[in-house]
């Protein structure tokens, strides 16, 4: 039994949720799920294993309701504003009555992972469920916030404030931390009327006290220990979809299911376009390509903006990495939503095998360099301006993302893109083999930036004089610098004297100069992106940077994502800069 996928947005009193109905292609089974998301990065790595929990679940005949909670991924709103908990809450009972409003189901399962198992468990201590899937729940809120800080001093410390801390690239008020402290799930009188299940990932110890609590309170209630926790949870690029927790959820919920005779399903009437709070744009989910399999989320600015930019013009953005649409640290939906402010519509969209746009797990999934990323992207400009009106068009991604609008700035002559701004670009031309970890262009850059560091310390000086270096990496490095120094040396030397021809970078910068399609590079500090682009288009690129065809600016304390608040407000604001050009 396949199933479809049904967008949209469902109606609070806080602003619009984004949601996605997977429903089986006939009706039959009386229990409907809703999926309760993570939060934070652990939503991020996670997101493909969720979107195919979905697909599953519909093809195993269940109706599932995934949604996004209100200020994360694309609903309305920020993790800045207050009674977060309480808000969650609520969006989960939303979702609840809507699954059984549209889904012809009589009772509901509520399937949370991480912090959604936790908000999901929260849920059932005030209203009843019928069933509860906790997956790796966080059974107490202050290990939670331990977590997230783990998370802060693997990226080197965020910024913090009296009102907010942030973890990951993720914004968290004092008001929430506090709230997530009063959590302990042993304390409290949750649980599910028919059946709970408890899974656990491998390694971790069966929480006794979460069962005996359930067992206490008449709940029936199993625990079960399953791989493919961590697997999921790497980094999107490398995250692999946790097949057998999938799988077992299908079974257990098919045990405790009581089949109808299949009957054709009526077609979900959904609201798929509405007005984001704060003037930040009506916002309309497409599908698009062959048969409809693409995704995306248009932003079309309110009448009431004022327009900084011509109504055919619009700003259209492809994934980070493998991160789906909404961005690292939901960079994207915050670009596009400031944009709309700023009067520019804008569109976000997953590739063919990245986020909502991928569908039956295909072989590529999560990679970021995928062969069909310049038909994607053409498809969404076909649909933009075919079903849409727009006519001119810039592009404009971050990591593979830049690359994405880098080559369509080349390849669609047929389309009118009128500039193309590159921010943190790793690698203009992805070849097979190439490492997704870190690239050779950008490892060289790190040992550079390191060693230079290292050459300004009077400390690492001393340790070289007392034999506490290891000589044989320095000599390494100094020889492989030299090498690369009197290389790129000549080779400047030969194109001058047009002994060598440009390099391949050099003569696509020429052929975006005929085709008057200027780039934006938009570069942080720390980041390599910006030498790279030298050392690969040579003489051709400090042409273009002097005519200034080529803008190049940096932006300071930023890493690659932008994990801070601060450094992705600088980041947008260069943005709108750069499309007012």
């Amino acid at each position: 039994m396949s199933g479809q996928r049904y967008y949209g947005w469902l109606d609070t009193e806080t602003g619009p949720l984004f949601s996605c109905l997977h429903r089986p292609a006939q009706d039959g089974c009386d229990i409907g799920v809703v999926l309760c998301c993570p939060l934070g990065h652990e939503y991020t790595h996670s997101h493909s294993t969720l979107v195919a929990m979905g697909d599953k679940l519909a093809a195993a005949g269940f109706p599932c309701l995934r949604f996004d909670y209100h200020g994360t991924g694309d609903s309305a709103g920020d993790s800045s504003q207050p009674d977060r908990v309480e808000t969650w809450l609520a969006n989960i009972g939303t979702a609840v009555a809507k699954l059984k409003a549209t889904a012809n189901v009589g009772k509901v399962c509520l399937l949370g992972l991480r912090m959604g198992a936790t908000l999901a468990a929260l849920y059932t201590e005030k209203t009843n469920a019928d069933y509860l899937i906790l997956w790796n729940p966080c059974t107490r809120g202050d290990a939670f916030v331990r977590d997230m800080q783990i998370m802060d001093q693997y990226h080197g410390g965020a910024e913090d404030n009296a009102e907010f801390m942030e973890f990951g690239g993720f914004v968290t008020t004092r008001e929430t931390l506090s709230r997530y402290r009063e959590i302990n799930l042993a304390k409290t009188q949750f649980g599910a009327t028919q059946n709970n299940l408890i899974i656990h990932k491998t390694g971790a110890p069966a929480s006794s006290r979460l069962l005996q609590g359930l067992t206490e309170r008449s709940r029936p209630a199993q625990q079960v220990t399953l791989p493919g926790y961590a697997e999921m949870m790497q980094q999107p690029q490398f995250s692999i979809v946790a097949n057998s927790v999938i799988d077992y959820c299908c079974d257990w919920l098919d045990k405790q299911s009581a089949k109808s005779p299949p009957s054709e399903t009526v077609p979900v009437e959904v609201a798929t376009a509405a007005p984001m709070p704060d003037n930040e744009g009506v916002e309309t989910i497409i599908t698009f390509g062959d048969s409809g399999s693409l995704f995306g989320v248009l932003n079309r600015p309110l009448e009431s903006s004022t327009l900084t930019r011509q109504s055919d013009s619009i700003f259209v953005i492809s994934n980070t990495g493998a991160a789906h649409h909404v961005g690292p640290n939901r960079l994207h939906v915050e670009l596009c939503r400031r944009l709309a402010r700023a009067g520019l519509a804008s569109f976000r969209f997953d590739l063919g095998n990245l986020g909502d746009s991928a569908r039956n797990q295909p072989a590529n999934l999560n990679h970021p360099y995928p062969p069909h990323a310049l038909q994607d992207l053409k498809a969404a400009i076909d649909c933009l301006r075919e079903n849409c009106g727009y006519r001119r068009f810039i592009v404009g991604g971050l990591c593979s993302g830049a690359n994405v609008a880098f080559h369509g700035s080349l390849a669609l002559t047929d389309t009118a893109i009128s500039r193309a701004i590159l921010i943190n670009p790793l690698i203009f031309y992805w070849e097979s083999g190439l490492s997704l970890a870190t690239p050779q262009r950008q490892q060289q850059q790190i040992e550079k930036k390191y060693y230079a560091q290292s050459a300004r310390s009077l400390g690492k000086w001393l340790k070289l004089f007392k034999g506490q270096v290891n000589i044989k990496a320095l000599s390494g490095f100094l020889f492989k610098q030299a090498y690369l120094s009197v290389s790129a040396l000549m080779s400047t030397w030969l194109e001058i004297l047009r002994l060598k021809p440009p390099s391949r970078l050099g003569r696509d910068l020429a052929r975006l100069e005929s085709l008057r399609r200027p780039l934006d590079l938009l570069v942080s500090d720390s980041d390599p992106g910006y030498n790279i682009f030298l050392a690969e288009g040579r003489t051709r690129a400090k042409k273009s940077l002097k005519t200034q065809f080529v803008t190049a600016q940096f932006i300071a304390n930023a890493d690659h994502t932008f994990t801070t608040l601060g450094s992705r407000n600088d980041l947008i604001q260069r943005v709108l800069e750069r499309v007012n050009t």
